[in-house]
């Protein structure tokens, strides 16, 4: 099998009842914005209408934002509607800070998604966000052109993509019982609670990927020599270069799940981690379930920069 097809257990729903998933893995990427400012005004709207057009409609059913509290169905007709909240800083004149706004296949954990975090920069000094997560259809090539776009359009602290779980966040606690077992055994499978991580991405990478770009912002901020970051040389099929202003770090061809249990250690994952750990944050964000019972979260967080205390900690069976 492909390591980028999902294998079943991948897709298998967790189900609370029949139309929410608990947790999943998917395709995917999140990218901390610098220029928050910018990005309320016309980054995020620009990005969105570029997502738009290239992701089937149909997929896209249900929508959520900070201001209505709730989710509601979606039909393609709405989209333009959706599109002019996006640009709606702009016309106030300021960020709606902490403003939210997520438009996915379902209301749980998502396969198809698009989630954007606006912050005001005068109120905090963390970064917006915007999360994707890819239909199952979609390729390593697909990533890295969304990720591309996003790039050509504004300024990034950081973003990280690869495979990545997701989750239902009004049933965090049991998803995190489910991906604490799987984390176990699928070592390249990335977490991003991005809501928490954006306050360290202004100064700190929120750990690393297949995918991992470092903005220029952040090397300022982080005293990252991105010239000496894009030349370096790599033994484990790792590739860095520069790009749109910074350096991204691709750790094999393609994205992998990484199973312990087929023998898949993800020697290029350990090793762009092992590079990119000085910049990394002093912590993980606490993820529940078994993660905070056992106080895991940060073992787990640096498990490609020092692979044996996560592999061989005793795993609890209750």
């Amino acid at each position: 099998m492909n390591e980028v097809e999902l294998p079943e257990i991948w897709l298998a729903r967790w189900e609370r009842d029949p139309n929410r998933t608990l947790a999943r893995a998917t395709l995917g990427f999140t990218a901390y914005l610098a220029d928050p400012e910018f990005w309320a005004r016309e980054g995020a709207h620009r990005f969105f209408e570029f997502f738009r057009a290239r992701i089937p409609p149909h997929l896209l059913q249900n929508l959520a934002t900070s201001t209505s509290g709730y989710w509601r169905t979606v039909s393609p007709q709405d989209f333009d509607g959706i599109a002019e909240t996006m640009r709606q800083a702009a016309l106030i004149g300021r960020p709606r800070h902490l403003f939210r706004m997520r438009l996915q296949n379902e209301p749980g954990a998502e396969s198809v998604g698009f989630a954007y975090n606006e912050v005001d920069p005068a109120r905090a000094d963390r970064s917006a966000v915007i999360q994707l997560s890819f239909p199952e259809m979609a390729s390593p090539g697909d990533l890295i052109a969304m990720a591309s776009e996003l790039l050509s359009i504004g300024p990034v602290h950081s973003l990280v993509g690869g495979i990545a779980f997701r989750w239902d966040e009004a049933n965090e606690g049991w998803a995190f019982d489910k991906i604490y077992r799987l984390a176990s055994r699928y070592l390249a499978v990335d977490i991003q609670k991005y809501g928490e991580m954006a306050w360290k991405t202004p100064r700190a990478l929120p750990g690393s990927s297949w995918l991992t770009f470092i903005g220029a912002e952040l090397a300022r901020r982080a005293e990252i020599d991105l010239e000496a970051l894009a030349d370096r040389e790599w033994e484990h099929g790792v590739m860095s270069g520069s790009f749109f202003g910074g350096v991204m770090v691709q750790a094999g061809p393609e994205p992998i799940q990484g199973d312990l249990n087929r023998l898949k250690l993800p020697a290029a994952y350990i090793e762009a981690a092992q590079a990119l750990s000085p910049w990394f944050a002093d912590h993980a964000p606490r993820f529940w379930g078994p993660f905070h019972t056992y106080e895991q979260s940060d073992l787990w967080f640096r498990r490609l920069v020092d692979p044996v205390p996560w592999t061989e900690r005793k795993i609890p069976l209750d």
